[in-house]
């Protein structure tokens, strides 16, 4: 009887930790069927062992200026990343209209999670430093980067990362990403299996 209590217990846990909230309206945990019963549209874009990736222009509470969604999903459990890429950022070479985006989102996010755990903005460092060439250094590797993160919950051990990036001289968009409870344990346990495999192939 003990033991039962003790597996009831953790089970318990595990499914507040799952059914918290995520981003955009929707939870982590939830399987790909429920996220489309909320009326999102789904299209699988890859994948690689227990985890499937789906993309989608509609979630439940998009934020103004989100294009699309990526949706990855656990076999086990659920849903456990999302990043949403903003519209197109255009006509801005010196980077004023996506600093004011991400600097926007930023406030809003230290609002609700919290001082960041870490920035890095910095730009000009290699090739591309004019004034006007903001978003061609941030693509432009040990140039520049303009990024925060976030701890979304210590227990629940899930990071929130903003970014802008740069796409030509004159456009860039807004990156917004979030990690859930069992995501760093996803990715280890696909590394795991993918190491295990490639030996037994030697």
């Amino acid at each position: 009887m003990k033991f039962s209590l003790i597996s009831l217990f953790l089970y318990l846990v595990s499914s507040v930790a799952l059914a918290q909230d995520a981003a955009f309206g929707l939870k982590w945990g939830m399987s790909k069927e429920l996220v489309e019963k909320t009326g999102v549209a789904l299209t699988r874009t890859g994948g690689e062992g227990n985890l499937e990736i789906f993309r989608t222009t509609s979630v439940p509470i998009p934020v103004s200026i989100g294009e699309s969604y990526t949706l990855t999903f656990h076999q086990s459990w659920g849903l456990q990343k999302i990043i949403m890429r903003s519209k197109k950022i255009q006509n801005d070479p010196t980077g004023r209209e996506g600093k004011e985006q991400y600097n926007n989102l930023k406030v809003a996010l230290s609002e609700k999670y919290g001082n960041p755990k870490d920035t890095t903005e910095y730009f000009g460092l290699r090739l591309f430093k004019e004034f006007d060439e903001f978003y061609l250094c941030l693509r432009y590797a040990g140039c520049g980067g303009w990024m925060t993160t976030w701890n979304a919950d210590p227990n629940l051990r899930g990071m929130i990362g903003l970014q802008i990036r740069g796409l030509s001289r004159s456009e860039g968009s807004i990156l917004l990403s979030y990690e859930g409870p069992k995501w760093s344990e996803a990715v280890d346990e696909n590394s795991s299996n993918k190491n295990a495999n490639d030996r037994k192939g030697l």
